[in-house]
């Protein structure tokens, strides 16, 4: 199953599109007990990085990403912003931490 985060920013209703087009089984991901039943997910892109991890971090998503990756068998997809948030920091978020 491939989870699409989503939360509230992002091209998420292009990827939803796509996917549904391309008919591969897929979910939304809002919260940690979403990514439960999936072994790929995709962190779209579009926003702001400050944005994207305090919003991880409310709903408690940074922690649960970084467990997700850390299962080899799982896989990770960052489009633009999400790229940028699978890293160490970002110059978009010089104060704070990335993935």
């Amino acid at each position: 199953m491939i989870g699409i985060l989503k939360l509230n920013y992002g091209n998420v209703g292009s990827l939803h599109s796509f996917l549904k087009h391309s008919n591969y089984p897929h979910k939304f991901v809002g919260n940690k007990d979403d990514l439960h039943g999936c072994s790929k997910l995709i962190i779209p892109g579009v926003g702001n990085m400050e944005f994207l991890m305090s919003t991880l971090e409310k709903a408690d998503l940074k922690r649960a990403i970084i467990e997700f990756s850390n299962n080899k068998q799982n896989k990770l997809l960052g489009i633009c912003l999400g790229m940028q948030a699978l890293l160490t920091t970002s110059l978009e978020y010089r104060n704070g931490s990335c993935l």
